[in-house]
């Protein structure tokens, strides 16, 4: 499996946040909680983030000796091409075989499977997107702060695909050279060049010790 970051897509993609670096209009020198207290005391007008800092940053907004005093919204990820579709993860619960389990334990933690599964909403009041629609779509979480406004996530939400091997190296390997590039100003064509075959020899890897061709 080989992958291409050569396409008039990456470029593009790579041509805006570079000019978004270059005109200011991005913080600059922050890791992720860095950025998280530099929104929180009003230095940046809009935040990219997951949907489980909403309840914490309403609270905040709430507080009238707060930047963010009353000025607080969440919002999807705006519509980029000509399909809705914004970028979700999740976090997944499972119950790993074991032949030394004896049944009582299987069935203990199956009732506490379906307890979190049942509880979708008491889960979901940090911001969290419920696991079920039918919980969405009531109207307890509709009710909460900004919850209506991200329902649609749980529609439109895409993850990565799920034949690339490796997600999170894949990711956290293409984060740190965008950072090359766009902050430090790496050559661009010799970054993608490098990136580009050092992602595909370990995709390739991965597929042969899967057993794909």
């Amino acid at each position: 499996m080989d992958i291409d970051l050569h396409s008039p897509d990456v470029r593009a993609a790579l041509a805006l946040m570079q000019q978004l670096f270059d005109e200011g209009l991005v913080s600059r020198g922050h890791d992720y909680g860095g950025g998280v207290q530099a929104f929180l005391r009003g230095e940046g007008g809009v935040m990219i983030n997951g949907t489980w800092l909403i309840g914490d940053l309403y609270k905040r907004s709430q507080q009238a000796d707060s930047p963010m005093f009353q000025r607080y919204s969440a919002t999807p990820f705006p519509q980029i091409y000509a399909k809705p579709s914004v970028w979700a993860d999740n976090h997944v619960l499972a119950m790993l075989s074991d032949p030394k389990r004896d049944a009582a334990t299987t069935q203990a933690a199956l009732v506490f499977l379906k307890f979190l599964y049942d509880e979708g909403g008491a889960w979901a009041r940090t911001g969290q997107l419920p696991t079920r629609r039918t919980v969405i779509a009531s109207a307890a979480y509709l009710a909460l702060p900004m919850r209506s406004a991200i329902a649609s996530i749980s529609r439109d939400g895409a993850g990565l695909p799920l034949a690339v091997a490796r997600q999170t190296r894949v990711v956290a390997a293409l984060g740190e050279q965008l950072s090359a590039i766009i902050v430090y100003g790496a050559p661009v064509d010799t970054s993608l060049n490098g990136l580009e075959r050092n992602l595909s020899l370990m995709l390739r890897r991965e597929s042969q010790f899967n057993g794909s061709p």
